[in-house]
């Protein structure tokens, strides 16, 4: 632990039929940061690991002399197949952004929603960005993607503050995925193919 700056944290991921460990996920050694989410995809082949950062070259300002921490997130994708384990690079999910929330379509793809009030989709496999919402004023709590994976149910304050009075309660919004992401796409893809054979 560092008292000035946060703590070390680990996460280690072990089968828990052998009882042994499969990878540790802790961040590197220069990193101080915990990890505030998990979430596994629906294929149970991709776990994506969000981070909050105290400081850090990148996030450290002078003030007056003194050096104030602020804090920042990362994300952390590892393939469960393969046990390769790789950072979200900053072109997609830049470093002064934190994660509220995750969660992953059936296709893979991954929702973040952010402190900043946007819900951010992505395609983790090809490490891009396929679009960003500004879906709230305030953080977004909580997202989770309808069982077809065309829809995106989430929960966010609408207060820029966190002590404003519209920041106790919570809005609740549903969002449709971009069409060449849904599940209506692949069906009409499926459909398309098989039609010359009904």
């Amino acid at each position: 632990r560092d008292r000035r700056r946060g703590n070390r944290m680990s996460m280690i991921v072990w089968r828990v039929r052998t009882g042994k460990v499969c990878i540790n996920l802790s961040p590197e050694k220069h990193e101080i940061a915990w990890c505030n989410l998990l979430v596994w995809s629906a294929d149970s082949d991709m776990i994506a690991t969000s981070y909050v950062e105290h400081g850090g070259a990148r996030a450290a300002t002078i003030n007056g002399g003194a050096v104030t921490n602020r804090l920042t997130g990362f994300i952390r994708i590892w393939r469960v197949s393969t046990k390769e384990v790789r950072r979200l690079p900053s072109s997609i999910f830049p470093p002064d952004l934190r994660a509220a929330s995750l969660s992953f379509t059936r296709r893979g793809l991954l929702a973040i929603g952010g402190f900043d009030g946007c819900i951010r989709l992505l395609d983790v496999v090809n490490e891009r960005l396929i679009s960003k919402t500004q879906a709230y004023f305030g953080i977004v709590h909580r997202i989770r993607f309808s069982p077809d994976g065309s829809n995106l149910l989430a929960t966010g304050s609408c207060g820029e503050s966190r002590f404003e009075p519209r920041n106790r309660g919570s809005e609740l919004k549903c969002f449709a995925l971009p069409y060449a992401y849904s599940f209506k796409y692949t069906l009409d893809g499926v459909t398309r193919g098989l039609s010359s054979y009904l």
